[in-house]
């Protein structure tokens, strides 16, 4: 797992990867994708697509301390999920 950013490179993908999060969960929270230029959103699925893509990455990136319950909860059940398959 990824503790922390060690160049400027790395640092410069964890910052964009986080504006991307903050804007999804601002905006579009729950559905399956953000349209960044209209703040508007897409829910061509309705299983919030999003969060499920962004759950590997925010776990690799070590980026799940700051979340809201709610998101620990849903990272706590995809790795008991991931555990079981």
């Amino acid at each position: 797992m990824f503790s922390e950013p060690e160049n400027e490179r790395q640092k410069e993908v964890v910052e964009e990867f986080l504006h991307a999060w903050n804007n999804y969960k601002k905006y579009a929270w729950g559905r399956d994708e953000l349209k960044p230029v209209s703040h508007g959103w897409i829910n061509y699925m309705g299983v919030g697509l999003t969060i499920v893509d962004s759950l590997d990455t925010l776990y690799i990136m070590g980026l799940n301390e700051g979340n809201t319950p709610n998101e620990r909860n849903i990272l706590l059940l995809r790795c008991q999920i991931s555990n079981f398959l």
